[in-house]
């Protein structure tokens, strides 16, 4: 007995699941980019505080750093992403049968993991470089 198979239900999944990878990078994108703002920001209002020591500004700094990298690389992703598509349009290979899948996750994780290794630095620098008045 033949199975039949719903090709509109497949489409339809498929059509979901990039649409949620899609949503996502532009996600990534924008909790860098407002991290980096706001630590510029952060920066801008602290920069003149005589009991603000330099220890902290490089914290920030780096912060910054870390977030513009990590926007970069959630930037970088939609075009991985593009390359994905038209390979599996080309070959049908889908997930990991296609090279372009894996290099898509291992961008979304750098990009996670530069939005957190940049907050963390300022935070460890709030903790370890700012004097708390009493």
């Amino acid at each position: 007995m033949a199975t039949v198979i719903d090709t509109g239900m497949l489409e339809a999944r498929y059509k979901s699941k990039s649409d949620l990878t899609e949503n996502g990078f532009k996600g990534l994108v924008l909790i860098n980019g407002g991290a980096a703002v706001a630590l510029g920001a952060l920066l801008q209002a602290v920069i003149t505080q005589q009991d603000v020591g330099l220890g902290f500004i490089r914290c920030v700094l780096i912060g910054i750093a870390f977030n513009i990298v990590g926007v970069a690389t959630a930037a970088g992703a939609f075009i991985v992403r593009y390359r994905q598509l038209r390979l599996e349009a080309e070959t049908s290979k889908f997930m990991s049968q296609n090279v372009w899948w894996r290099w898509v996750w291992r961008l979304a994780l750098l990009s996670i993991g530069c939005f957190m290794v940049g907050l963390g630095v300022v935070v460890w620098g709030g903790f370890t470089q700012l004097k708390i008045m009493q």
